[in-house]
Parts: structure tokens; sequence; C-alpha cells
């Protein structure tokens, strides 16, 4: 009996150190890593003494003069001298940036933008009850990324100090991304120090608005015109009465069918082709243009011709701040793909979140593609194919995807394949959720991604499936995506709009009268 006992313990013991030599595989996938989360751009600055700095603001006074200031130095020839206009304009701009302009040299005007986040990241410490939130670190988003990927370094390693583990979860929204690419890609052997890299609607790679801008290639679209408001007159409250602005948006409409509105921004546009070579230097490099940051969300086809045309004739005089920009964007920019393929080789997982349905402000030529109001969805997705805003993908573009077995990348809407992302099954999407807005639920499906160290996939949990649909009004998650629209439409033909126009006209009419009848 003795014998049989201790013949049975070794077998246990033996079993057991056995199993406990897979226990370590088996977990691995589930290990969960402190998460660094670096907030896009919009948090509070600071100047070298720790006061809060920021843009000046302006109310409806300053606002009125301005326009006066600016509209009376219009010449009365077209073809005339614009640079008293030029002047007007750049007078009443310019003075709002004053506090937070960076230098030619693309440092800030104090020399101390960076010190109190110093302090703030120099105590690690817990900044909310959500794993996503754990480590946030804080930063100048004016600064250039690479300055400020330095910092982050010291940071991660701090955290690493605080929580004993061998390695982080990077999760980067907007700008963030940037930093995190340009900290990837100047820290040797990040693999040993990142386990997982999380693209939260990411800017790196470019964002086509501030392209535009830059480079002055500015477009008025009255068709994209007339949707965005459509689009956004619920949601983005301009006027005090709901009603006024539904009319107004209605009364767009029917102008664009009238040829109005075209006639308007045709002419807006012959006034700004005279213009944009002498404004457009002096508006950008007086306010955002000045801020290294933002030139790393400057793509591959707007990067150099905005360059040219911003920094022109000034080299030697910007020659720092060209060569922060430079660096970020060869070094980045346009290696961005060859990065993230070399370090998914070395084990680092990848994974994006996107949003979609949302138009992009009806003021560059991609203004028609689907995007998140602010960034096109190839970027934020890394590289998702998709119909432009109001269309489907085409009948035979699907029956192909069915061919080559990759249709169940395809959104139900039929608006999204996923196929062409660098990474299909590990790339989300949310549809009608605007790029600002950050719920909940996109942070638990972070702390997810996380946790599964690229074993958690868009076909892992039915909670998250790839496409997701945000309620508006309620900003609750649907984990799937109606075929049907979720957006105002605009109408399709002038008898359309006139029938839509006198509908709004009557119900702000009658609510007119109510409130006289209320009120005698």
């Amino acid at each position: 009996m003795k014998n049989f006992f201790k013949k049975s313990l070794c077998v246990f013991l033996t079993v057991l150190m056995i199993a406990a030599t897979f226990v370590p595989f088996a977990f691995a996938g589930n290990e969960e890593y402190p998460m660094v989360y670096i907030r896009g751009y919009g948090n509070s600055i600071f100047d070298s003494k720790g006061n809060e700095i920021d843009a000046k603001d302006v109310d409806k006074d300053y606002i009125l003069n301005a326009t006066k200031d600016v509209l009376k130095e219009m010449p009365a020839n077209p073809n005339g001298d614009w640079s008293r206009y030029c002047d007007a304009l750049y007078n009443c701009f310019a003075p709002l940036y004053d506090d937070v302009r960076f230098n030619k040299d693309g440092e800030p005007v104090d020399g101390g933008a960076t010190w109190k986040y110093r302090q703030l990241n120099w105590v690690i410490h817990k900044t909310s009850n959500f794993a996503a939130y754990d480590y946030c670190f804080d930063y100048d988003w004016r600064v250039d990324p690479y300055e400020t990927a330095k910092e982050l370094a010291l940071y991660i390693d701090k955290v690493l100090a605080a929580t004993g583990k061998k390695k982080v979860t990077l999760v980067g929204r907007c700008l963030g991304t940037c930093i995190a690419a340009a900290y990837l890609e100047m820290t040797e052997n990040v693999e040993n120090k990142v386990a997982n890299v999380i693209f939260n609607i990411p800017s790196v790679g470019g964002v086509e608005l501030f392209g535009a801008l830059f480079s002055g290639n500015i477009v008025l679209d009255d068709v994209a015109l007339d949707r965005y408001l459509t689009e956004n007159s619920d949601s983005k409250q301009i006027f005090e009465d709901p009603a006024l602005q539904s009319l107004l948006v209605a009364a767009v409409s029917l102008a664009r069918y009238c040829k109005i509105v075209g006639v308007a921004t045709g002419a807006v546009t012959e006034i700004y082709k005279r213009v944009y070579k002498d404004l457009v230097p002096r508006l950008a490099l007086t306010s955002y243009g000045s801020f290294p940051s933002f030139w790393s969300m400057v793509g591959t086809e707007y990067y150099e011709e905005a360059k040219a045309l911003c920094f022109g004739g000034q080299e030697e005089e910007y020659a720092k701040m060209i060569e922060k920009t430079d660096h970020f964007y060869n070094n980045v920019t346009v290696r961005l793909t060859e990065i993230i393929k070399d370090l998914t080789a070395k084990g680092i997982n990848f994974s994006y979140i996107a949003k979609y349905n949302t138009s992009i402000i009806p003021v560059c030529k991609e203004c028609n593609l689907q995007a998140d109001g602010v960034t096109s969805l190839s970027v934020l997705s890394g590289g998702a194919t998709s119909a432009d805003i109001g269309k489907v993908l085409s009948a035979s573009y699907i029956e192909e995807a069915k061919a080559k077995g990759t249709d169940k990348y395809i959104s139900a809407d039929k608006i999204v394949d996923a196929s062409t992302c660098l990474f299909p099954d590990r790339t989300w999407f949310v549809k009608d959720l605007p790029h600002a807005e950050t719920p909940d639920y996109l942070d638990r499906l972070t702390e997810r991604i996380s946790r599964g160290n690229g074993n958690y996939t868009v076909f892992s949990d039915s909670a998250y499936p790839q496409y997701m649909s945000n309620d508006p009004e309620t900003g609750a998650m649907t984990p799937s995506v109606s075929p049907e629209p979720t957006k105002a439409q605009t109408p399709k033909d002038i008898l359309k709009a006139l029938f839509n126009f006198l509908t709004k006209l009557f119900r702000f009419l009658t609510k007119l009268s109510s409130k006289s009848a209320a009120n005698s």
C-alpha cells in the first residue's frame, strides 16, 4: 500500500511538473501588459512657468470688426492688387496665436513647452479605472514628434520599472500614433519593450485635410458642402433655434440646385486663386503650420508641395524647422508600411480601430472619400478599400471578392472591404462615430486587443465583430452594421429640394406663430 502511494505520488508529481512546463505557453497569449496611452492633440498646453496657454478666444464683435476690416480692403478690380486684403486678413488672424505659435526653428517661443509634462510624467500613476488609460502619457502636442518620442521612451522605462513587466502595449490615438511611430522607428530592439501596438484612428500616414490646407489645395465643392451641412445639421448646433438651422440647411440644398451655391463657391475660388500663394504661408506659419507635429500629419501626396509653398524662399530662415519636418517625413511617413511589417516580423502585434461614414470638411478634393470627419478611411484602417460617401461597392467588385473568398471582410452595408488592410483580421470599424468621440466600448475593445497579444481578432468575440454601429443619439454601440443608410440624405433633385425647403419653412413659421401666441 505504501509502495502504491509512493508510486502514485511520484506519477502525480511527474505529471504536475510536466504540466507546469506548459503553463507559460498556455497563458502567454493572455498576459496583461501595462497599456501606455498616447492621446491626440487638443489637451491643455503650458508655458515654461507652468501657466496654461491657448489661442485667444474670439467673440461676435471681434468677428464682425475683423470682417469689416478685411472687406474694406477688397479691390474693386478683381484683377487688381490683393496685398492689402491679405495684410488685413493676416492682421486679424495672427494675434490670436501670439501665445502658442512656435519660432522659425520649430521650438516654442519661451523655450519651455514640455516643462509641465516632465513633471506630470515623472511619477507613474494610474489615471483611471480603465486599463486603456492606466498609464496616460501627456505631452505638448505642438512639439516635434521625435522630441516627444524621447520623453515617451523615458516614460515607458518608468512604467516597466513600476509594474515589473518586461513589455507594454502602446495605444496611440490620432496624433498619438505619430508619436508612437517615431518611438518605434528610433528605438533599437524595440520589440524587447513593446508587445502590442494599437492604432486608434491614426493620423500617421497623412491627414488629407492638413495636407490640402498647407499646400494651398483648397477645393470648394457645392455638392459636398450641401451633404456635409445635411449630415451635421442635427449633431452640430450652430444656431440656438434648431428649426432655424434646419431651415437654413434646406435653403442651401435648394440654392445648390438653383446654381446659387455653385456661383458663390466659384467666385470664392477665383479670389482664392489670386491670394493663396501670399496668404497660405503667412497664415499657416503663424499658427498650426509652425508646429512640427502638424507637419507629421501631412502625407506623401501633399508634403513636398506644402513644404515648397510654405517655406519657399525662406529655406535659410526655417532651416531647423525644415530639418525636423523632413526627418519625420523621410523616416516615418514614407517608410510607415515598411516599419510596421519589419516590427511585425520581430513579434510586435499591430491592430487598427477605424471609423467611417462621416464626411471630411468639404474644402479638399478628398471630401467625397469615406472618413471619420477628419481623415480618410484608407489611412485610418491601414489600407481598407471603400466606396465614396453615399455610395456602395459595385456588384462586380463584390462578386470578385466572393470568387477570391474575401467577401467575409465586406461590411453588411457594402461600403467597406477590410481584406486590403495591412491586418484584415485585426482591424475594427465603427460606423457613424465622429473623429473626436471615444465611447467606453472602444476602451473595452482596446483592453481585449491588448490582452489577446495578437490572438484576439475580429472573429474572436461576437460582442466586438469587425463592423459595429454607433448610435449618435445615445452613444451606444450595436455589434453589427445595418445595410440601410443612417445619415440624413440630401434631396435628389430640385423638386424634392423645393418640397424639403417649403416643409422646413412651414415648420419654422409655425413655431414662430406659437411663440408669438404664447407671449401675447
